[in-house]
């Protein structure tokens, strides 16, 4: 059975790293995310074994895992964002936060553990209503009973 193509011919193209939603059929007006993402067949097997190692390793895939031909890892995965001489090996996954630092990381429950680890444990549950007062909760008293 072959896979499904494009009206122009091209195949249908989806990242086969755990957790990656890269995938050919989508649209990039609706999934901004797409725009610019390219596609790279793993390394081959005869010429590049070394590499090949290495991805595998890098995607956490066994190393007797034989990818089918149709199976790509997405440019999101490169530093830079596309495969070079330099960055040639996949990098950036969901298990290790893309690699962005700690300063780009969203910090509201760093913070939130920091306070929580500073104050007295009777103190904390006024401290988190006192936190959470400026958040908008759509629930109410009735929702939480229900």
């Amino acid at each position: 059975m072959g896979r499904a193509k494009k009206a122009d011919g091209k195949r249908n193209l989806c990242c086969v790293v755990p957790g990656c939603k890269s995938d050919t059929r989508k649209n990039t007006d609706k999934h901004e995310f797409m725009k610019n993402v390219e596609f790279y067949q793993y390394p081959t097997k005869i010429k590049n074994a070394q590499m090949r190692r290495k991805w595998l390793k890098m995607i956490d895939r066994p190393a007797d895992y034989e990818p089918p031909a149709w199976h790509r890892v997405c440019s999101r995965h490169f530093v830079g964002g596309r495969m070079t001489a330099q960055n040639n090996i996949p990098e950036l996954f969901h298990k290790n936060n893309f690699k962005q630092p700690l300063s780009e990381r969203p910090d509201s429950s760093i913070k939130k553990r920091q306070i929580l680890a500073a104050i007295k444990p009777s103190q904390r549950k006024r401290e988190l209503k006192f936190q959470n007062k400026d958040i908008p909760n759509e629930t109410t008293d009735v929702d939480i009973v229900r």
